[in-house]
Parts: C-alpha cells; structure tokens; sequence
C-alpha cells in the first residue's frame, strides 16, 4: 500500500502540477568574508599558486530521517555546477596569482614553473537530508546539507600537508497549515545546500592560506 500510494503521489506530481525541484546556487566570495576565515592574516601576496580539482559529479538524493502525516517523495539534488562555480571564483578572490590547472604537479615543475605552492580539493561527499514533523494540525519541516572533503598543499620543498574538511548548513520553516511537503522541502533543501557549498568553499580558501604561509615559514 505504501508503495502504491508513492507512485500515485509521484503520478500526481508528473501529469497534474510540475513538480517542486530543489536547485542550489553558485554563490560570490568576497575577500572580506575570505579574510574573516583566515587563522593567520598577513601580506596577501602568496605568490603563483595552481589549484586542482577532480572532474566531479556531485549529484545526490535528498532523504528523509523522519516523517509524519507527509509523502516522503525522492528529491534529485545536483551540486555539481554551483559547487565548481564557487570554488573557481572564491580561489580567484582569495589568491592575486591563482591558476587552475588539470594535473597535479611534481615538485620539479612547480621548480621549474616557479609555482610556489599547489592545492588539491579531493571530490567531497555529499548528504542532504530532511526531517518532517506533524504537531497536531501544523507540520515543521527541516532541511540538512552536509559537504565533507580534503584538501592537500604542497610547496617546492615537497611539504605537505592535509585537513579534512566539513561543513553543515540547514534551513526550517515551523508551524506550517495543511502543507504541500513537496513545495514546502524543495527551497529548504535548496538553500541549505547552497550554504553548505559557499561555507566549503569559503573553509577551503582560507585553509590553504593559513596552510601555504606556515609552509612559507618554515622554508
């Protein structure tokens, strides 16, 4: 019965209303919020620094943890361009002299290049779930992004170092009437997702600053 009344409700949303769908959104950096994020502040002038990313496909399933008195219909999410979208542009705001290049790099070429350091993000995980609550004639809903990565920098020297990374942003509305679940998910399930990926980025960038001036330090 459970199973019927899933591909009815998906029928519903297919041949009657179009379908609420979550699509999170590429965000802009500025330099204040990359400098706020930083552990270590000092000269801005890092020198020529590359940064690699793997080709990635960040498409997932939002899931239920809980639901009451709500249709728990399958959420596609697709993080896949906001997120290559904010890197690209919050690394070009973060560092004077940035290059994104489609290999990682010997210690030799970054000598022979003069790269004075080298970035590696590692493709992050991605979980998005939500959580419906039915209280007497209202229902609450919540939405949760999580992005958990690592990221690598090295110098010429062949220092390197890795942090893994991770982020959690989420939305909610409370105290909604006679809700229609699909509507009332796909914005939360959209901006938490979109938080989490600008929160990422923004870790990211100002992780390799403090990581690439203390490798400066110990040269």
């Amino acid at each position: 019965m459970k199973k019927i009344t899933s591909i009815f409700a998906v029928g519903i949303c297919l041949f009657a209303v179009a379908c609420a769908k979550a699509e999170p959104k590429a965000s802009t950096i500025t330099r204040s919020e990359i400098a706020a994020a930083q552990l270590i502040n000092a000269n801005d002038d890092l020198g020529h620094i590359t940064v690699y990313f793997e080709e990635i496909d960040l498409k997932t399933k939002a899931y239920a943890t809980t639901y009451r008195g709500c249709m728990p219909l399958v959420k596609d999410v697709d993080l896949t361009a906001p997120y290559t979208q904010t890197i690209r542009a919050g690394f070009k705001q973060g560092f004077a002299n940035v290059e994104f290049v489609s290999a990682p790099m010997s210690t030799q070429e970054m000598k022979e290049k003069n790269i004075q350091a080298q970035i590696q993000l590692k493709k992050p995980t991605v979980v998005i779930e939500y959580r419906v609550k039915e209280n007497f004639l209202m229902t609450d809903f919540k939405a949760f992004a999580t992005l958990k990565g690592t990221l690598f920098v090295n110098n010429q020297t062949g220092a390197l170092q890795q942090k893994i990374l991770s982020i959690t942003k989420g939305d909610e509305v409370n105290g909604t009437f006679i809700p229609d679940c699909d509507r009332e998910l796909a914005p939360l399930i959209e901006n938490a997702a979109t938080e989490a990926i600008k929160q990422f980025a923004l870790k990211n960038i100002s992780t390799s600053k403090d990581i690439i001036r203390i490798q400066n330090s110990q040269k």
